[in-house]
């Protein structure tokens, strides 16, 4: 009989322990998944942030052209 609950012990152990690893392997999972789609965003609005630099600078460029040709060399 004791050798029994040692055995059953023995087995819920091991069942609690495979519990916890796959509990762990799945939120390791999770964690990647998240650092992923947290990595594609960050790529997403730096391409959006670069886009408006480069729009911008090109409304700055366009506003020199358009200066009359004097009112530059004042400065």
């Amino acid at each position: 009989e004791r050798m029994t609950a040692n055995i059953n012990e023995y087995h819920s152990l091991r069942k609690l322990r495979s519990r916890q690893s796959r509990i762990f392997r799945n939120a390791r999972v999770g964690e990647l998944t998240m650092n992923f789609e947290k990595r594609v965003i960050d790529e997403e609005v730096l391409d959006q942030v670069t886009g408006q630099i480069h729009f911008l600078s090109l409304k700055v460029h366009m506003h020199e052209i358009m200066q009359p040709r004097g009112s530059r060399e004042k400065k």
